[in-house]
């Protein structure tokens, strides 16, 4: 079996580092870029962390739409496209966390 690289991205912020770990965490819907959700930007409804060890990072779309990405703390594997999910999040991540940036500037 091929072994998957994790994806790795970093960014700095300024601010405090509570301040700018609850934007990341409980603030995720806010910077997260709707283009990478199932839904896609004109169906999603919601995007978020549930912030405690055991939570769920969850998606709902449409129609009572809902997904579960990953449990906080174990994190879940997307079955067999898994490979192909990461090669898409590598291309995602930077500008995600660009966001994340330009709302945590933004306060």
């Amino acid at each position: 079996m091929d072994s998957i690289q994790p994806v790795v991205a970093s960014v700095t912020v300024d601010g405090a580092p509570a301040a700018a770990f609850d934007r990341f965490t409980a603030g995720f819907g806010s910077w997260w870029p709707a283009e990478f959700s199932w839904s896609r930007p004109a169906l999603l409804e919601s995007i978020g962390m549930d912030c405690r060890e055991g939570g769920l990072l969850t998606e709902t779309g449409p129609h009572g739409f809902r997904v579960d990405w990953g449990r906080i703390v174990t994190w879940e594997r997307h079955g067999d496209g898994s490979a192909a999910s990461r090669d898409d999040f590598t291309g995602a991540w930077p500008m995600a966390l660009e966001r994340y940036a330009a709302a945590a500037a933004a306060g």
